[in-house]
């Protein structure tokens, strides 16, 4: 299907493809609509002209209303991915692999959506240049080895995010500035006698649970202090790792962090108990 619309908000593109959702995406502040009718979202980058991965930065400038596609197999090499303040909502990137300093580069506004990503020198996702933020996303995120890292820089808004780190890393900070609420981070990653950063300096994280199994050397710590309660499962963390910890972020057991009870009584973490 050839794209039809005229790129407004009230009368977007409706895209079905690959080539036609680069075409329309390149121009900044189009609306473009992945096509809600469709028998089969997916885009699978192997069946395109760029199944070798980008040869130049991708301009993604449009607002994109995702619908439930997925992007598959998007290999950006050393390029990266161009925004500029647009929002992007339920669109899912499945087996990305970034050999970039990032993946985004410039402000993005993200909605549930989802990223599984395979990063091969920097574990970066988004430098923006004028805030970004990533609402209700879901990312799986795999380290090979990476060099020490920032996975978000300046001004970046995390929240009710279920992030996953694998892999191994020679230092990762998890947010420079910006906020980070109500996120659960997981998963099993090694650190290479490395530093694993919580927090952004402005303090601005609260209500986070922190809880992935980290083996190898180094060292984790909050750095700075959080202006509410952020909880870490240091029981996951091996014995020659060392946490340090400043206010409000306080270390658990796995067992605490199951037990709705202590968290919501003695605490005071807001929790929901599930039926």
């Amino acid at each position: 299907m050839a794209y039809y619309g005229s790129g407004t908000q009230t009368d977007p593109y409706i895209v079905d493809n690959w080539e036609d959702l680069k075409a329309v995406s390149a121009t900044k502040g189009v609306y473009v609509r992945l096509d809600p009718d469709s028998e089969r979202k997916v885009m699978d980058i192997n069946e395109t002209s760029d199944a070798l991965g980008l040869q130049e930065n991708l301009p993604f400038y449009a607002n994109i209303e995702g619908n439930g596609w997925e992007i598959r197999n998007l290999c950006t090499g050393s390029f990266d991915i161009r925004t500029n303040g647009n929002s992007i909502s339920d669109l899912h990137f499945v087996n990305l692999i970034s050999d970039a300093f990032r993946v985004f580069w410039g402000s993005v506004f993200c909605t549930n959506c989802s990223f599984s990503i395979l990063f091969l020198k920097r574990g970066c996702i988004c430098v923006p240049n004028g805030g970004a933020s990533f609402n209700y996303c879901a990312m799986n995120l795999f380290f090979v080895g990476t060099e020490a890292s920032t996975l978000f820089y300046a001004l970046t808004t995390l929240t009710g995010c279920d992030i996953e780190l694998h892999g191994s890393v020679k230092g990762l900070k998890l947010l420079e500035t910006g906020k980070m609420e109500n996120c659960r981070i997981t998963g099993q990653l090694q650190l290479d006698d490395a530093e694993l950063t919580l927090g952004s300096y402005n303090n601005t994280t609260a209500y986070n649970i922190f809880s992935v199994e980290l083996t190898g050397s180094g060292q984790v710590l909050s750095k700075y202090t959080s202006n509410s309660i952020c909880l870490v499962n240091t029981e996951q963390i091996a014995e020659e790792i060392t946490v340090t910890l400043l206010d409000n972020w306080v270390p658990v057991t796995t067992a605490q962090l199951q037990d709705a009870d202590y968290l919501l009584n003695t605490l005071y973490f807001p929790c929901a108990v599930e039926a």
